[in-house]
């Protein structure tokens, strides 16, 4: 037996990844990832399951006193994060099937990106419009 605390996996998910505390559905490598503030912009933390990385990935939902504190560091320190927001009760939100973003991480981390000023990539997060 080894404790959950110790990296268990649960049996409905695959190896490799477990679960995080009251989300069931939610397989990651690694929870502690979900809800620290920096929003990881790849299944399997940005999705329904995962509550959108646990809220880190919309501006509206981060929540600014967590780890990371929803803030892109200038430098090497950490980020750019962005806000790749799929979440749709958070805007603007992002057609993941139809923005073909490469870089994730670029949309919503406050810099015009023009590739991604589209209405499918939630008009690069916002970005453009400031």
């Amino acid at each position: 037996f080894v404790h959950p605390a110790q990296g268990a996996t649960d049996n409905k998910c695959p190896e490799g990844t477990s679960t995080a505390p009251g989300l069931p559905n939610c397989c990651v490598p690694d929870p502690s990832f979900l809800g620290d503030g920096a929003c990881d912009a790849h299944a399997p933390y940005n999705t329904a399951d995962c509550g959108y990385d646990l809220g880190d990935c919309c501006r509206d939902s981060c929540d600014p006193s967590s780890p990371f504190g929803c803030n892109a560091k200038e430098g090497d320190a950490y980020g750019p994060f962005g806000y790749y927001c799929l979440d749709p009760r958070h805007g603007p939100s992002i057609d993941e099937g139809a923005c073909a973003a490469e870089n994730r991480e670029w949309v919503g981390d406050g810099g015009c990106d023009p590739e991604y000023n589209t209405a499918e990539c939630g008009w690069d997060g916002g970005d453009c419009c400031r």
